[in-house]
């Protein structure tokens, strides 16, 4: 999928924030994870078996009883990594499936030109993480056999000190949605979640009745709904992201609802960038 000129245009004049990257000093430099040659200290972590003994900080154990070792500043290209939620409830409609892939390629395009390497995992889809140019001619396919929290928290790892963003609905329970959060954000130097909604998902039109179909996992269900019915219905929604927006700033993230029916430059300037998600320029 190619971003529209516009688009395309708007997503090499963003950055990822760097006042929330702890880690990053520059667009293509970043922190090490491991010993570098640079005289400038960084951080301690944790002794593995294996390290080298002369690295180790004798004075910081006498202080805690634990084995670490510094590390010191190293430049490496840092890294992106993208988690796509591919279960079917995201290609309910096609605005959403759009905007779901307009926003991996256009967060794509800002790694790309920010100095990031950057990976693409699509999640209960493809069985390894792709690179951009891997994924530009693949079709896309939306399945009803995983849940997103199964996908992250069974068969992924995730690169150590990468950024990461997650692309989902978050249309599922809240405790499971918090729980991947946690697993998503392990060993990031920040996590950030954006929720992909169709408008009619913000903001029902319907009343009367209807049968409703879970995409994910085919359940339905009879219901009239009335004025009081939608009005519970934003209620719950506006709670559970609350939830969720709240666990990602214990972390030091962001979360964020992405409107499909919304132009990208207007969600740019309205949404990512207050929260410190993106910069411009």
């Amino acid at each position: 999928m190619n971003l529209a000129a516009a688009d395309e245009a708007l997503a090499r004049n963003c950055r990822f924030n760097q006042r929330v990257l702890v880690h990053t000093l520059n667009p293509g430099s970043t922190l090490g994870d491991h010993t570098g040659g640079s005289l400038i200290f960084q951080d301690h972590r944790p002794y593995f078996a294996g390290d080298d003994l002369r690295r180790i900080d004798w004075r910081a154990y006498a202080r805690t009883d634990q084995l670490l070792l510094k590390t010191y500043q190293e430049e490496i290209s840092p890294f992106l990594e993208l988690l796509v939620d591919t279960s079917a409830s995201l290609a309910v409609t096609p605005a959403k499936e759009q905007a779901l892939r307009r926003w991996t390629w256009f967060l794509t395009t800002v790694g790309l030109h920010g100095g990031y390497t950057v990976s693409i995992q699509r999640l209960g889809h493809d069985p390894d993480a792709l690179r951009p140019d891997e994924l530009q001619h693949l079709p896309w396919k939306f399945s009803a056999t995983h849940s997103l929290p199964a996908a992250l928290t069974q068969h992924w790892k995730g690169r150590y000190r990468a950024l990461r963003v997650v692309l989902s609905d978050f249309l599922f329970d809240t405790t499971a949605a918090e729980r991947l959060l946690a697993v998503a954000a392990r060993d990031a130097t920040a996590l950030f979640a954006l929720q992909i909604l169709d408008p009619e998902e913000i903001d029902p039109p319907w009343r009367g009745a209807f049968r409703l179909e879970d995409a994910d996992s085919a359940d339905h269900q009879e219901l009239i709904i009335g004025e009081r019915e939608h009005a519970q219905y934003r209620e719950k929604l506006a709670g559970h992201q609350l939830l969720l927006s709240r666990a990602l700033r214990r972390r030091g993230g962001a979360f964020v609802t992405l409107n499909a029916g919304v132009e990208t430059k207007e969600l740019v300037l309205n949404t990512l960038t207050p929260v410190g998600i993106l910069s411009l320029g």
